[in-house]
């Protein structure tokens, strides 16, 4: 049966010239105990999954989008309203929402930490050297990762890992957003990750420069 339905993937990709939507069903459990079920789709991007429930990004004209929240069993909420030229977002560790948006004129980046009640945490802007951003946690911090060039970087434009000049990493309280500490590390990689927060919060480690740092953040 799985042979049956690779062969018609890749027929649907080969007329559609692209990957076919698939519906996505997401079970959740407590150890081997089933809770509940929800069904998503993978148009837009990933399940998007807090304790609550599920998070939905949807999509209306003019490039505005609404953050919605579906709990596991009630009715759904809405998160955030935003217009934006993108569209990525996350959770992570303490359920919480990593929200980023591009203004639709500028392409000037804006980065949010939510909450599911819709209280946001931190709101952090991004200047034109900086290519991006990305946020982890735990149960006690979060850390924000900027990645920042050399020069300014138009939307959409290509670049090589020698524009990177250096990562600012922040560590924030997962309570109140307050800041814990900033650390910079110089020629970061040109790639996603490569930061990590320990289980209990007391360390941060950062690959810059082909090594691994490990910081005190005690």
């Amino acid at each position: 049966m799985n042979v049956i339905r690779r062969k018609i993937h890749l027929k649907l990709k080969e007329v559609l010239a692209r990957d076919p939507d698939e519906d996505v069903q997401i079970q959740i459990f407590d150890e081997f105990k089933l809770i509940t079920k929800a069904n998503s789709s993978r148009a837009i991007m990933p399940p998007i999954l807090l304790n609550e429930g599920q998070v939905r990004l949807l999509a209306a004209r003019g490039a505005k989008y609404r953050l919605e929240m579906l709990p596991w069993d009630g009715k759904a909420s809405a998160i955030a309203r935003f217009s934006s030229a993108c569209i990525p977002v996350t959770s992570f560790p303490p359920d919480l929402l990593f929200v980023t948006s591009c203004s639709v004129d500028s392409g000037a980046h804006e980065y949010r930490v939510v909450r599911a009640n819709a209280a946001v945490v931190l709101h952090g802007k991004s200047d034109p050297q900086h290519l991006g951003q990305e946020a982890l946690g735990n149960g006690t911090k979060f850390a924000v990762k900027l990645l920042h060039a050399t020069h300014s970087v138009v939307e959409g434009s290509g670049f090589c890992g020698a524009d990177l000049d250096y990562a600012d990493v922040r560590i924030y309280r997962a309570k109140d957003g307050g800041k814990v500490a900033a650390l910079r590390t110089p020629t970061p990689p040109p790639s996603r990750g490569a930061f990590a927060l320990s289980a209990d919060g007391s360390q941060l480690a950062i690959v810059s420069d082909a090594q691994i740092s490990i910081f005190s953040l005690q």
